[in-house]
């Protein structure tokens, strides 16, 4: 941007000697406060500003006494100080000065050209504040021969050795020394190395290093150095749940080693569905194949005893695989992962998208007593996803096994029931179950909340309270002292409460029938419908609810979904679905939009052929009231259609795309939704139509899913926005 800079007239008869003293500029430029100078150290040039013009002047704030080195980067501009606002110069010279301060507060640090010429071109205005140290700080910190209670490390010396050696400081704080912090130790001149003893084991240490230039002069402090000590081996039940880690680094204890061109191992907190608040996560990367390990902390051994290893794993995508193997050794290697204990070539499922978080279990029986990690190596090929792993566990193998294949169904507003499949040594004493309203692991050691005798693998949950989120985990109970670990986390919502006014005694009859999906095509078309003062949708007590009902279909299964009728103008519908009888109903659905615009859509399955459900829609606009539009209802069974989304018929252009998206199909493409990597919904567009274009301009650069709807089909495209 041009700056418009004011020049005062020189004074008649101003001393042509002192033209080199350029005191006439009255533009300030960076305008408004002075510049705080942050490093001080003799060496670091400070940038005042990159786009300083000749005949203007910056502020800049000094302290008495201090040295200074004002300068340009336009080494023939003439540089001229002045404390006393302008009225003097206390110092001027061409390309830079050095100036010690003579007051502590602002000072006018001016550039011209020769003579106090003006120029509109960019330049850097730049101060250094010290006196350059007489010898340099090393570089190049490096930490080897790493055990459970040393370590070395080594640098590189700068430009020439100092005279006087090296000092360091050493901590187990990551906070930098002061230049007047006192060393820790130091070595002498000609030694660039230094063997640390003592140490704490599983401790991350710091390190910082600086030359002594003489008996009164250092450099100042390298950049920091760190290492973590190896920890001591530990015993079983060894369990990582990752929680004690600072994400996105590694617990102490653990490590990481990355042997492909992809990234490595972190952490991640809250990830989705299914996990608890911290795993391990490797992080997709869409131009390199992963190969790289975590490994676990050190566990002793013993020759011919039997162990389990159980751990959760899933990946984020419904459409794109990952691939792990789990394997043991002697060392934190690759090399030394000789054991291979499990290989998940196709992990996928989408655990965010309400897939199930995996769970495996491996018995093995070491050959030799020893120290053993245990690693997780992640292979995916480039261009996937992410993958999480979590509740490592490895025990001694109990006398019973973990159940298997956990599911929640029949969720009420107050119970929901829990049912597993029995392990093939199934236990002497039943199953136990662990209830809770937060998704954290229980240990080994925790209370059961209550049990089921041997042979029973389903347990009714009652007393629960509505609309809330409950975690569930079951084990077997081998004997009194002896149980398997707890099963992979299934989780469940109860129902919101059932609406006060359930009489449902006049609802509409209508037939499974016509279907459309996310779109006003075919289906039983009503009149609009009034409501007043609604609150949350699916939890409040509904005074205007147009009510119908519906006989199940053969095949147990039913969608019920709604939709503006073309033409009209409803803004917002909510659909809720019942079972039972009317005075008594138990809500077994219920949408609100789901983010979908202006339609409510619920599927249900495992219906009860020739019951009656009983439905409850009603539309509105913020917080309710007046005619919002007709609407469609439809009923069907999404079993019986064989609609396909041809691949031949779709195109779609330019991929990667900077602005506009064009896409066509053979068919009407009714909705397109633009979601991002993580799940997050950016775009949705109803169209009605064979083709299109979504205005992708406003999106940041990266990739993206595009979900495209038609005839109850979805088809998801990955774009690169640029």
């Amino acid at each position: 941007m041009k700056k418009i800079t004011l020049l005062l007239i020189l004074i008649f008869g101003y001393s042509f000697g002192l033209s080199a003293q350029c005191l006439t500029s009255t533009t300030q430029y960076p305008f408004g406060a002075s510049y705080t100078i942050p490093v001080c150290d003799g060496l670091t040039q400070n940038i005042i500003t990159t786009a300083g013009y000749a005949g203007e002047y910056s502020l800049v704030s000094v302290t008495l006494g201090e040295t200074y080195t004002f300068g340009s980067s336009v080494a023939s501009d003439i540089i001229t100080i002045s404390s006393d606002g302008g009225t003097t110069a206390d110092t001027f010279g061409t390309g830079s000065v050095s100036w010690v301060a003579t007051i502590s507060g602002d000072i006018k640090f001016y550039t011209n050209l020769a003579g106090c010429g003006t120029q509109n071109t960019s330049r850097n205005r730049y101060v250094i504040c010290g006196i350059p140290p007489t010898c340099i700080a090393p570089t190049g910190l490096v930490s080897s021969n790493i055990t459970t209670t040393t370590a070395t490390v080594s640098w590189t010396t700068s430009v020439t050795d100092p005279a006087n050696g090296y000092e360091f400081y050493f901590s187990t704080a990551n906070t930098a020394p002061a230049t007047t912090d006192a060393a820790t130790d130091g070595v002498v001149a000609g030694i660039t190395s230094f063997d640390f003893t003592g140490l704490t084991s599983g401790t991350n240490y710091y390190i910082w290093v600086r030359s002594v230039c003489s008996n009164t002069d250092s450099s100042y402090w390298s950049v920091m150095g760190t290492f973590a000590t190896l920890c001591e081996a530990t015993t079983v039940p060894y369990i990582q749940d990752f929680e004690s880690a600072v994400v996105p680094a590694l617990p102490i204890c653990t490590s990481n080693e990355n042997v492909g061109l992809g990234y490595n191992w972190t952490t991640a907190s809250n990830p989705g569905y299914g996990f608890s608040s911290n795993t391990l996560r490797y992080t997709y990367d869409f131009f390199n194949p992963a190969d790289t390990w975590f490994y676990t902390q050190g566990i002793a051994l013993d020759a011919g005893v039997s162990y389990d290893i159980s751990y959760n794993y899933g990946n984020n995508s419904t459409f794109y695989t990952e691939s792990m193997k789990v394997a043991y050794g002697i060392s934190p290697t690759s090399a030394d992962m000789t054991d291979i204990l499990a290989d998940h070539p196709t992990i996928t499922g989408g655990v965010f998208s309400g897939g199930v978080v995996q769970q495996n279990i491996v018995s093995f029986t070491p050959t030799t007593s020893g120290v053993y990690y245990f690693g997780f190596n992640a292979y995916s090929i480039a261009n996937q996803f992410s993958l999480y792993v979590d509740d490592i566990k490895i025990v001694t193998t109990p006398s019973c096994s973990i159940p298997f294949a956990v599911v929640a169904t029949l969720p009420t507003n107050t119970g929901a029931t829990i049912s597993w499949t029995a392990p093939a040594n199934a236990p002497a004493s039943g199953y136990e179950y662990y209830l809770s309203t937060t998704n954290s692991s229980p240990l080994p050691t925790d209370l059961a909340t209550d049990g089921v005798i041997a042979g029973i693998t389903t347990v009714n949950l009652t007393g629960l309270t509505p609309f809330t989120t409950y975690y569930v985990w079951v084990r077997s109970v081998c004997s009194i002292s002896d149980s398997s670990e707890w099963s992979a986390m299934v989780s469940f919502t109860t129902l919101p409460t059932p609406p006060a006014n359930d009489d449902c005694m006049n609802a509409i009859s209508i037939t499974p029938g016509g279907v459309f999906t996310d779109s006003p095509v075919i289906g039983t078309t009503v009149g609009g419908t009034s409501t007043t003062g609604l609150t949350f949708a699916c939890q409040t007590n509904r005074k205007n609810d147009v009510w119908y009902s519906v006989v199940v279909p053969a095949s147990g299964s039913l969608t019920v979904e709604t939709d503006t009728t073309p033409g009209t103008t409803m803004t917002d519908s909510v659909l809720s679905v019942f079972t039972g009888t009317c005075g008594s109903l138990t809500e077994v659905g219920c949408d609100d939009d789901a983010g979908n615009g202006n339609f409510s859509k619920v599927v249900l399955s495992a219906l009860t052929p020739g019951s009656t459900l009983y439905i409850g829609v009603w539309t509105y606009s913020f917080s309710g009231g007046g005619i919002d539009g007709d609407f469609q209802l439809s009923a069907y069974d999404a079993s019986l259609t064989s609609n396909t989304f041809s691949n031949s018929n779709f195109t779609f252009y330019p991929n990667p795309v900077k602005n506009v998206l064009n896409i066509s199909n053979a068919t009407t493409i009714y909705k397109v939704q633009v979601v991002n990597l993580l799940g997050q919904e950016m775009i949705v567009k109803s169209m009605n139509d064979t083709q299109g274009q979504i205005d992708m301009s406003q999106l940041g650069a990266g990739t993206y899913l595009v979900k495209l709807t038609s005839d109850d089909q979805i088809k998801t495209i990955k774009i690169i926005k640029e």
